[in-house]
Protein backbone atom coordinates (compact mmCIF):
# COMPACT_ATOMS: atom_id res chain seq x y z
CA UNK A 1 0.00 0.00 0.00
CA UNK A 2 2.55 2.06 0.45
CA UNK A 3 3.91 1.64 -3.12
CA UNK A 4 0.65 2.56 -4.41
CA UNK A 5 0.79 6.24 -2.23
CA UNK A 6 3.82 6.45 -3.26
CA UNK A 7 3.25 6.41 -7.27
CA UNK A 8 0.65 8.25 -6.77
CA UNK A 9 2.14 11.14 -5.16
CA UNK A 10 4.98 10.97 -7.88
CA UNK A 11 2.78 10.47 -10.86
CA UNK A 12 0.80 14.07 -9.16
CA UNK A 13 3.90 15.54 -8.24
CA UNK A 14 6.08 15.18 -11.24
CA UNK A 15 3.23 15.12 -13.56
CA UNK A 16 0.18 17.55 -12.75
CA UNK A 17 1.42 19.81 -11.06
CA UNK A 18 3.42 21.40 -13.53
CA UNK A 19 0.63 21.39 -16.32
CA UNK A 20 -1.14 23.13 -13.43
CA UNK A 21 1.26 25.71 -12.90
CA UNK A 22 1.40 26.16 -17.03
CA UNK A 23 -2.03 26.33 -17.05
CA UNK A 24 -2.38 29.75 -14.79
CA UNK A 25 0.85 30.60 -17.20
CA UNK A 26 -1.86 30.65 -20.08
CA UNK A 27 -5.35 30.35 -19.24
CA UNK A 28 -7.71 32.75 -16.87
CA UNK A 29 -9.61 30.08 -14.95
CA UNK A 30 -9.64 26.54 -14.48
CA UNK A 31 -12.48 24.48 -15.88
CA UNK A 32 -15.03 22.74 -13.32
CA UNK A 33 -14.51 19.33 -14.48
CA UNK A 34 -10.51 19.36 -13.57
CA UNK A 35 -11.50 20.58 -10.11
CA UNK A 36 -14.08 18.01 -9.80
CA UNK A 37 -11.35 14.90 -10.59
CA UNK A 38 -9.18 16.42 -8.41
CA UNK A 39 -12.00 16.75 -5.28
CA UNK A 40 -12.39 13.44 -6.61
CA UNK A 41 -8.91 11.77 -6.15
CA UNK A 42 -8.65 13.71 -2.56
CA UNK A 43 -11.82 12.39 -1.14
CA UNK A 44 -10.35 8.21 -2.53
CA UNK A 45 -7.20 9.43 -0.90
CA UNK A 46 -9.32 10.01 2.41
CA UNK A 47 -11.22 7.53 2.32
CA UNK A 48 -8.55 5.07 1.69
CA UNK A 49 -6.66 6.57 5.02
CA UNK A 50 -9.81 6.00 6.82
CA UNK A 51 -10.05 1.87 5.50
CA UNK A 52 -9.23 -0.38 7.51
CA UNK A 53 -9.43 -3.15 4.72
CA UNK A 54 -6.89 -3.52 2.35
CA UNK A 55 -8.93 -5.07 -0.55
CA UNK A 56 -11.19 -1.58 0.05
CA UNK A 57 -8.19 0.66 0.75
CA UNK A 58 -6.67 -0.73 -2.67
CA UNK A 59 -9.68 -0.03 -4.46
CA UNK A 60 -9.93 3.76 -2.98
CA UNK A 61 -6.63 3.83 -4.03
CA UNK A 62 -7.04 2.77 -7.86
CA UNK A 63 -10.15 5.71 -7.51
CA UNK A 64 -7.82 8.29 -6.82
CA UNK A 65 -5.48 7.04 -9.40
CA UNK A 66 -8.19 7.01 -11.97
CA UNK A 67 -9.09 10.40 -10.82
CA UNK A 68 -5.32 11.67 -11.01
CA UNK A 69 -5.00 10.54 -14.56
CA UNK A 70 -8.42 12.16 -15.85
CA UNK A 71 -7.16 15.37 -14.26
CA UNK A 72 -3.89 14.75 -16.20
CA UNK A 73 -6.13 14.41 -19.11
CA UNK A 74 -8.24 17.60 -18.84
CA UNK A 75 -4.86 19.50 -17.84
CA UNK A 76 -3.85 18.68 -21.80
CA UNK A 77 -6.93 19.75 -23.30
CA UNK A 78 -7.03 22.45 -21.65
CA UNK A 79 -3.73 23.68 -22.48
CA UNK A 80 -3.68 22.59 -26.26
CA UNK A 81 -7.22 24.79 -26.16
CA UNK A 82 -4.82 27.35 -25.17
CA UNK A 83 -2.07 26.87 -27.86
CA UNK A 84 -4.78 26.18 -30.68
CA UNK A 85 -6.30 29.58 -30.28
CA UNK A 86 -3.08 31.11 -31.14
CA UNK A 87 -2.75 28.99 -34.13
CA UNK A 88 -5.63 29.73 -35.70
CA UNK A 89 -5.37 33.54 -34.98
CA UNK A 90 -1.84 32.94 -37.11
CA UNK A 91 -3.81 31.01 -39.68
CA UNK A 92 -6.38 33.52 -40.29
CA UNK A 93 -4.06 36.70 -40.20
CA UNK A 94 -0.57 35.52 -41.92
CA UNK A 95 -0.51 36.16 -45.20
CA UNK A 96 1.30 33.13 -47.18
CA UNK A 97 4.16 35.35 -48.26
CA UNK A 98 4.59 35.55 -45.00
CA UNK A 99 4.02 31.89 -43.83
CA UNK A 100 6.58 31.27 -46.66
CA UNK A 101 9.60 33.47 -46.17
CA UNK A 102 9.80 32.64 -42.68
CA UNK A 103 13.53 30.38 -42.42
CA UNK A 104 13.58 29.99 -45.90
CA UNK A 105 10.18 28.02 -45.93
CA UNK A 106 10.88 25.32 -43.35
CA UNK A 107 8.76 26.83 -40.69
CA UNK A 108 5.63 26.49 -42.81
CA UNK A 109 6.54 22.85 -43.40
CA UNK A 110 7.72 21.99 -39.77
CA UNK A 111 4.36 24.11 -38.21
CA UNK A 112 1.77 21.84 -41.19
CA UNK A 113 3.86 18.52 -40.17
CA UNK A 114 3.49 19.42 -36.63
CA UNK A 115 -0.29 20.18 -36.77
CA UNK A 116 -1.08 17.40 -38.32
CA UNK A 117 0.18 15.01 -36.34
CA UNK A 118 -1.52 17.02 -33.23
CA UNK A 119 -4.97 16.45 -35.25
CA UNK A 120 -3.99 12.68 -35.02
CA UNK A 121 -3.10 12.28 -31.94
CA UNK A 122 -6.60 13.96 -31.11
CA UNK A 123 -8.54 11.96 -32.57
CA UNK A 124 -6.93 9.08 -31.39
CA UNK A 125 -7.29 10.55 -28.15
CA UNK A 126 -11.15 10.84 -28.44
CA UNK A 127 -11.62 7.42 -29.56
CA UNK A 128 -10.38 6.33 -26.10
CA UNK A 129 -11.86 8.39 -24.28
CA UNK A 130 -15.05 7.27 -25.14
CA UNK A 131 -13.74 3.99 -23.66
CA UNK A 132 -11.81 5.22 -20.79
CA UNK A 133 -11.20 8.65 -19.97
CA UNK A 134 -8.05 7.78 -18.28
CA UNK A 135 -6.72 5.54 -21.51
CA UNK A 136 -7.13 9.12 -23.15
CA UNK A 137 -4.01 10.55 -21.51
CA UNK A 138 -0.90 9.84 -23.64
CA UNK A 139 -2.23 10.71 -27.31
CA UNK A 140 -3.31 14.02 -25.64
CA UNK A 141 0.27 14.00 -24.16
CA UNK A 142 1.78 13.37 -27.67
CA UNK A 143 -0.94 16.21 -29.04
CA UNK A 144 0.26 18.62 -26.76
CA UNK A 145 3.75 18.49 -27.34
CA UNK A 146 3.19 19.09 -31.19
CA UNK A 147 1.44 22.04 -30.48
CA UNK A 148 4.30 22.93 -27.63
CA UNK A 149 6.85 22.68 -30.73
CA UNK A 150 4.77 25.13 -33.05
CA UNK A 151 4.39 27.48 -29.98
CA UNK A 152 8.45 27.39 -29.51
CA UNK A 153 8.60 28.09 -33.68
CA UNK A 154 6.56 30.98 -32.66
CA UNK A 155 8.83 32.06 -30.15
CA UNK A 156 11.57 31.46 -32.53
CA UNK A 157 10.99 33.55 -35.18
CA UNK A 158 8.56 36.21 -33.03
CA UNK A 159 10.13 39.03 -34.48
CA UNK A 160 9.45 37.88 -38.06
CA UNK A 161 6.12 36.90 -37.10
CA UNK A 162 5.46 40.59 -35.20
CA UNK A 163 6.60 41.69 -38.45
CA UNK A 164 3.36 40.90 -39.79
CA UNK A 165 1.25 42.38 -37.17
CA UNK A 166 -0.71 39.01 -36.41
CA UNK A 167 0.82 37.62 -33.29
CA UNK A 168 -1.10 37.79 -30.17
CA UNK A 169 -0.14 36.49 -27.43
CA UNK A 170 -2.63 34.48 -25.00
CA UNK A 171 -2.11 36.64 -21.70
CA UNK A 172 -0.34 35.14 -19.19
CA UNK A 173 -2.60 36.91 -16.33
CA UNK A 174 -4.22 34.99 -14.23
CA UNK A 175 -7.07 36.25 -12.11
CA UNK A 176 -5.78 36.90 -8.66
CA UNK A 177 -8.84 35.00 -6.93
CA UNK A 178 -8.59 31.92 -9.21
CA UNK A 179 -4.53 31.79 -8.94
CA UNK A 180 -4.69 31.91 -4.91
CA UNK A 181 -8.07 29.32 -4.76
CA UNK A 182 -5.90 26.84 -7.05
CA UNK A 183 -2.79 27.33 -5.12
CA UNK A 184 -4.66 26.38 -1.99
CA UNK A 185 -5.83 23.72 -3.46
CA UNK A 186 -2.87 22.38 -4.63
CA UNK A 187 -1.16 22.82 -1.29
CA UNK A 188 -3.48 20.61 0.46
CA UNK A 189 -3.70 17.69 -1.54
CA UNK A 190 0.46 17.72 -1.88
CA UNK A 191 0.11 17.81 1.87
CA UNK A 192 -2.19 14.50 2.42
CA UNK A 193 0.05 12.79 -0.59
CA UNK A 194 3.08 13.56 1.57
CA UNK A 195 1.53 12.78 5.37
CA UNK A 196 0.48 9.43 3.84
CA UNK A 197 3.76 8.26 2.21
CA UNK A 198 5.48 9.45 5.65
CA UNK A 199 2.20 7.55 7.44
CA UNK A 200 2.86 4.62 6.20
CA UNK A 201 6.68 4.56 5.75
CA UNK A 202 6.79 4.82 9.63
Amino acid sequence: MKAAYRTLYEKYNTILKPLISEQEGRLETFAVPLLESLSCMLDAVSLADACDNDVQKSKYVKVADEALNLSISYSYQYLIYALQKEIDTFEERAPKSVRNRIDGGKFWKQYVDHKQAAVLCEVEAKKQESLNPALSVDKYQEAYLHYVEIDKMFNTFAAELKDSQWHKKVSTCMKGWHWLWVTIWVAVITAVLRFMISYYSS
